[in-house]
């Protein structure tokens, strides 16, 4: 990282661009690339496609978001990590652990109470289904963290807290110490 930091801006625009273009072209390649995209009749793929698609695509998609993830923690990252960053998303990833455990267990349940085989087909119902599923998930995944994972934080922090926080971090402000702003590690700090 510290390497990027003493690259020129240009070069840096340069770098970023052509990393966010390749990432990006692999990730497509990946959703999309045995996907019939002429909308001709079905093409059956030959092996030779299909096997280095079924090798390499879980490699690719890894690979490229390491990379994105990577350009967003270097500085490169521009927008896209400036909507990956945005608060409103911090209330959403509180709940994508109680989701992730709730889904299968109420797609099951679901499944289950079928009175008649359901086969998926891209039409009005499936869609109705996949949202009032989606709403369900969620709405469980709420009461989970509202009953289970904040009260187990709340008792985590009550029996091991953390370091004692400097009057720094409790108010935000630096401290003056006879009019002056102290010092750290021969460096003065930042004020907000």
């Amino acid at each position: 990282m510290e390497q990027l930091a003493n690259l020129k801006p240009l070069t840096k625009l340069v770098l970023s661009i052509q990393l966010w273009a390749v990432t990006i072209a692999i990730e497509y390649g990946v959703v999309f690339g045995t996907h019939n995209d002429a909308g001709i009749a079905p093409v059956v793929e030959a092996q030779s496609i299909t096997i280095p698609y079924a090798i390499f695509n879980r490699l690719g998609w890894a690979s490229a978001l390491m990379t994105q993830i990577f350009l967003c923690q270097a500085g490169l990252g521009g927008p896209i990590n400036s909507f990956l960053s945005w608060r409103g998303w911090l209330p959403l990833s509180r709940l994508t652990y109680s989701v992730y455990l709730l889904h299968y267990g109420i797609d099951i349940a679901w499944v289950a109470q079928l009175r008649h085989v359901f086969s998926y087909s891209p039409d009005f119902q499936s869609v109705i289904i996949f949202l009032g599923l989606i709403a369900t998930v969620n709405c469980c995944g709420v009461l989970l963290f509202l009953v289970v994972e904040q009260p187990s934080a709340n008792l985590e922090k009550l029996f091991h807290p953390g370091p004692p926080r400097s009057k720094t971090e409790q108010n935000g402000k630096i401290p003056e110490q006879n009019g002056k702003i102290p010092e750290q590690n021969g460096k003065i700090p930042e004020q907000n």
